[in-house]
């Protein structure tokens, strides 16, 4: 089972940020997951063959995250854009959360023949990263492009491989592990 919906938004900081917004996030990216892995997980108890439970989580799970594409006032940036690690909490907890239930629940459901991973999807050629600011396949994030190591904006269906990977009996000894699909990004 992959539970795979999410919402990015608009990011603020913490202390501009409305509880509206924040329980936003946690409510769609956090407990989303967690009510997905539940229903996954008693349904693969109950059959009793076992399974792979997995999440999406984000780069943005793996350390904090920014207002990508804004000027750069902190003065460590790459050309025009920001490299700061700020700005969006809600997001950023949502998505460290998942992180920390796909530990628990791998722990708990191990014994039950339950893997239980997630993937941490960097910048992405998706609806969603152009909906963010990222415009026609990525084309406003190509700076920050440079500083990853493979210098591109990933495929979903390189993300879609590496959630293969976790479903497949392959993972059967990786659990309770975030395969960071980012193109280096953001090295773990």
């Amino acid at each position: 089972m992959v539970a795979n919906a999410g919402i990015h938004g608009a990011h603020v900081s913490l202390l501009d940020s409305s509880d509206e917004v924040f329980d936003k996030f946690i409510n769609v990216n956090l407990k989303g997951v967690l009510y997905c892995y539940r229903a996954a997980a008693v349904q693969m108890i109950k059959q009793g063959r076992g399974g792979r439970i997995i999440g999406a989580s984000s780069g943005s799970g793996l350390r904090g995250n920014s207002h990508f594409g804004k000027p750069s006032v902190t003065g460590r940036s790459h050309g025009d854009y920001e490299l700061a690690r700020a700005g969006a909490g809600g997001y950023c907890a949502s998505k460290f959360g998942v992180r920390a239930i796909t530990q628990t629940a791998a722990l708990e459901w191990g014994q039950y023949g339950i893997t239980v991973n997630s993937y941490a999807p960097g910048f992405i050629n998706t609806p969603m990263i152009a909906e963010a600011g990222g415009g026609k396949d990525g084309e406003n994030y190509l700076p920050l492009m440079q500083i990853n190591g493979i210098k591109r904006i990933g495929a979903a269906e390189e993300v879609a491989a590496a959630v293969g990977f976790l479903a497949s009996d392959g993972a059967s000894y990786v659990t309770g592990q975030t395969i960071a699909v980012n193109g280096g990004n953001v090295l773990t």
